[in-house]
């Protein structure tokens, strides 16, 4: 299986700088993209899009750079492994493994492809985990190496 991440390394000599893009992802792996409704697949609208690009210069100044390769919807990096809200203000959460956008529109083609709870452990287990113990594995190295380090956690708001 292929990593559910991609790593940019430095051009430069490393610095203790690692840049995280966690929502910038558009694939879906094979095994689940019959799941999906189709046009909402094609352009998934809760994506960072090109938030990894914007960064390129990064590589440049030695930071290496860790990004999603699926989407968000697949299982979302930046939620809490036991799905915990991150905000109670009124507006829609999604969590980590959403059955929505962040307009409420279903993305799932019907109730019965919404993950489960081994459905959500599989995936935790397959493109969650593997993401932060990859980042945790960065983060040591440059502790290791400068006794220091800096994690940025890379995002897009969107305009409404």
């Amino acid at each position: 299986m292929q990593e559910p991440f991609v790593i940019i390394e430095p051009e430069k000599s490393k610095v203790p700088f690692i840049l995280s893009v966690p929502h910038c992802g558009t694939e879906f792996p094979e095994e689940i993209r019959a799941d999906y409704v189709p046009e909402m697949m094609s352009s998934p609208d809760d994506t960072d899009w090109f938030v990894h690009k914007l960064y390129n210069f990064a590589t440049e100044i030695g930071i290496t750079i860790i990004h999603a390769k699926y989407s968000r919807w697949v299982i979302d990096l930046n939620r809490d492994p036991e799905s915990a809200p991150l905000y109670d203000d009124g507006r829609i959460i999604t969590g980590l493994t959403t059955s929505t956008d962040f307009f409420g529109k279903q993305i799932y083609v019907s109730a019965d492809k919404i993950p489960d709870q081994k459905e959500v452990e599989r995936r935790l287990e397959t493109y969650y985990w593997p993401y932060y113990n990859k980042v945790q594995s960065l983060l040591n190295e440059r502790i290791a190496q400068f006794g220091k380090v800096v994690l940025w956690d890379a995002h897009s708001i969107r305009h409404l």
